[in-house]
């Protein structure tokens, strides 16, 4: 469309016209008459004249339209939602505060407040652009609302991966992470008791001593540090190899750790007395301290287990599961001890359980675990002498078996795979924590689910019991750790 012309276009585009007509173009006609053969001046005046016309007629008409269309396109006012409400209605509307109800800080303001409302919606929007983030990659956690937990800590600046408590009282916990610290903290207050610093990578593993005298953490690059409970100052800090897995002696302020190479280091504290177990190159993943003290299993990435004398270092079995009874030989990811000291279960990456005696370093039977089993436990408490073993699996099933009978007694599905399993202390529930934030509490007698806790927006990483107030502690990839107390009862009955 033409644009809409000024006042005072039309005088000069005619003044134009006339000049261009009268001046111009007869000059135009009269040479060309001169210099043609047959043309005729007044033919040749007519045609132009005709052309001229036409050309301004389709200008005006042009001109014309657009400024009829001009209303058109003027864009309609804004409605206003509210001309059709009546005053009643507008009062139900607008939120009367009270000015009473205003509280100010000394200052005469009331910013924090502000700040507090802004920052929970930030939190909001920041976890709602997460979860939206997450579904698009096919990783939603979809959940509605989280459980409200005893306390929250927050303090981690990345993922949580690690947790314990603190034996005695049970009043400290202890949280690791990605950021390369660790904190003590109080469980009932949230209060900070000791920064766990110095460390040069990712703090993985977090281990109060059985008498709770000593905490150990250590980091990714095999850098270890034990702390005194009771001062909490450091009193050990020794460098090894990649550190994968982490376990304090039973009975003895012994540390063990397994490293990349295979070998197993362990440690007198607080002297620093130390011994090798050596590795054959092959990466040790999980290691469990029998419970007489006097011999250590060890899993490895062969799929191999090896009983070892604590006192004289020397292998009293090197176990090969058959592969006639695997589906696939894979790493060893858990493993698990009998307080009868002749019993060794254990679970890899391709879902065999394998049930050993440790006197004889036999195999006494194999169970499908499906997929990569995460957690394998034995049922060791129960006063009806029960023959249970529960593994967990990255499908989301936990399994019951009956290894007196070597049948599979219950499975239980979750929909949400599984990072851990843990026994409440009494053995009465099973605690089963997933990655996708939940944690499953199962009666493993009757193969139910009874409670369900949404603890996290993301995967779950450790989960610790805490018998004292009969509650539980998470950590997970959301920079948090939580504290739930077990509302239900859900004790074992056949």
């Amino acid at each position: 469309p033409f644009p809409s012309p000024p006042p005072f276009f039309f005088f000069f585009f005619f003044f134009f016209v006339y000049i261009f007509w009268h001046v111009f173009l007869n000059l135009v006609i009269i040479v060309f008459c001169r210099f043609g053969s047959g043309v005729n001046y007044a033919e040749i005046s007519s045609l132009v004249r005709l052309l001229i016309a036409a050309v301004i007629r389709v200008y005006a008409d042009n001109l014309m339209l657009d400024l009829n269309m001009s209303n058109y396109d003027t864009p309609p006012p804004t409605p206003n939602p509210f001309e059709n409400e009546s005053e009643d209605d507008m009062d139900e509307i607008i939120e009367v505060i009270d000015a009473d109800d205003i509280q100010f800080d000394e200052d005469g303001d009331d910013d924090s407040g502000l700040d507090d409302h802004f920052q929970s919606l930030s939190d909001a929007v920041s976890r709602g652009m997460g979860d939206m983030d997450e579904e698009m990659e096919g990783t939603s956690t979809q959940h509605a609302t989280l459980d409200v937990p005893l306390i929250e800590f927050k303090k981690h600046k990345d993922s949580v991966f690690v947790c314990d408590i603190e034996k005695t009282s049970g009043n400290l916990a202890v949280t690791g992470g990605q950021d390369d610290v660790a904190y003590v903290w109080n469980i009932m207050s949230g209060e900070i008791c000791l920064v766990c610093d110095g460390h040069k990578d990712s703090v993985t593993h977090t281990m109060f001593s059985n008498d709770s005298k000593y905490l150990a953490t250590a980091d990714m690059s095999g850098n270890i540090i034990v702390w005194s409970a009771s001062s909490l100052t450091k009193v050990v800090e020794v460098q090894v190899e990649d550190i994968l897995w982490l376990k304090w002696h039973t009975k003895a302020n012994v540390l063990f750790a397994g490293v990349v190479d295979g070998c197993v280091y362990f440690w007198e504290i607080p002297s620093q007395k130390c011994k090798v177990i050596p590795g054959s190159g092959v990466d040790t993943g999980v290691g469990v301290i029998m419970p007489d003290g006097l011999r250590l299993a060890v899993g490895y990435n062969d799929g191999s287990v090896k009983l070892v004398n604590l006192k004289d270092l020397s292998v009293l079995h090197s176990v090969r599961t058959p592969k006639e009874c695997l589906h696939e030989e894979g790493p060893v990811l858990c493993i698990d001890s009998h307080p009868n000291n002749n019993l060794v279960v254990y679970g890899d990456a391709n879902g065999n359980v394998v049930l050993l005696q440790s006197q004889g370093g036999k195999v006494v039977s194999t169970f499908d675990g499906i997929c990569s089993v995460e957690s394998v436990l034995f049922l060791k408490k129960s006063s009806q002498d029960l023959n249970i073993i529960v593994g967990g699996n990255t499908a989301g099933e936990v399994y019951v078996w009956d290894y007196g009978r070597l049948m599979l007694r219950h499975k239980v599905s979750t929909d949400s795979g599984l990072s851990k399993l843990i026994f409440t202390e009494d053995e009465s529930r099973l605690l089963a924590a997933s990655l996708q934030g939940f944690v499953f509490v199962i009666n493993v007698l009757s193969g139910t689910v009874v409670q369900t806790f949404t603890c996290h927006q993301e995967s779950i990483l450790d989960i610790c019991f805490i018998p004292m107030i009969s509650a539980f502690i998470t950590t997970s990839d959301d920079h948090c750790a939580r504290v739930f107390e077990l509302t239900r009862d859900a004790e074992i009955t056949q």
